[in-house]
């Protein structure tokens, strides 16, 4: 028996992004499914073309009664999912190919011990991501960490999961959300398959978030933050990783700085680690900081240090 999925959209003005998100699941040779729609929109635009989709595909429509935002309209979404499988689907995202539930549906049923699976995305062309593609390819992840740095994973819309693992995202986060979701399913060893086949395509949420977040750095760097000390162990920190979080904190400026050292603000409640860049960073001049060269060298450095 096929299971039954529940496709989540989360939507929020654009019409246009919601008709043709829509218009890329009617096409689809899956059918067993109910698509459910929470709407933020200040507006009947979306709720209008939801009406066009009501004879054509399971369709419901729930209007929210002030704004949510992300990702508290994506919980809300899955809140009202009956399904087996769960796929948060964003309203600017689409499904490429008229195959794509049915390449997510199967490996669900040709392993029920599988808990979610994702599709190819497409990498950037480096060492490291043939290394993660590599792994990927075998159903592994070894170093599930540096996902905080290059999320290979994808967006939301990129990851099917069973629903009786009760997950929802955590509303803690706005920058980091999609990662920390991630990293909790694979810190709780839940059997993940990749699909190495690019099933969606996808529009500009990330973009929108980004806008939200120009010029506030203390926010991104209490999540990364917040991520790190939630799921680190010091002894297996890579170096990519040391570097990241290094870079992170020596760009986020005056103001990040201000707010950790001087006001010693207490919503940074530092990870072992960031409380090492911060203990090491604050003894090295700012204009050799910020110099390439000398900055490489005190990373490398450091890093032997922090390992011992």
């Amino acid at each position: 028996m096929n299971p039954f999925l529940s496709i989540c959209i989360p939507a929020y003005n654009q019409p246009d992004l919601i008709l043709r998100c829509l218009n890329s699941i009617k096409s689809q040779d899956y059918t067993s499914y109910e698509v459910i729609i929470t709407d933020d929109s200040a507006d009947d635009s979306v709720s209008n073309v939801i009406k066009s989709f009501q004879d054509k595909i399971n369709v419901k429509y729930y209007k929210n009664d002030f704004s949510l935002g992300s990702p508290k309209n994506w919980n809300k979404a899955i809140e009202y999912a009956s399904g087996d499988l769960i796929l948060v689907l964003h309203q600017d995202d689409w499904l490429i190919n008229n195959d794509s539930l049915s390449c997510f549906i199967e490996p669900f049923i040709l392993d029920p011990n599988i808990d979610f699976v994702f599709s190819k995305i497409d990498f950037i062309e480096n060492r490291f991501f043939k290394k993660i593609y590599r792994q990927l390819c075998q159903n592994q992840i070894n170093e599930p960490l540096l996902l905080i740095q290059d999320n290979f994973i994808g967006p939301p819309s990129n990851v099917m999961f069973k629903s009786n693992l009760n997950q929802f995202f955590n509303e803690d986060y706005i920058w980091l959300v999609d990662i920390e979701f991630y990293l909790r399913l694979l810190s709780d060893h839940k059997i993940f398959f990749y699909i190495n086949k690019n099933l969606i395509d996808t529009g500009r949420h990330e973009a929108q978030i980004t806008q939200k977040l120009i010029g506030k750095h203390h926010i991104k760097f209490l999540e990364y933050n917040t991520i790190l000390k939630k799921y680190f162990r010091k002894k297996h920190v890579p170096f990519r990783l040391y570097d990241f979080y290094w870079r992170i904190l020596r760009n986020g400026g005056e103001d990040l700085y201000k707010k950790i050292v001087l006001e010693k603000d207490p919503t940074f409640n530092l990870n072992t680690l960031s409380n090492f860049h911060i203990n090491c960073q604050m003894h090295i001049p700012k204009l050799l900081l910020h110099n390439k060269v000398f900055s490489r060298l005190a990373i490398l450095v450091t890093y032997i240090f922090y390992k011992l």
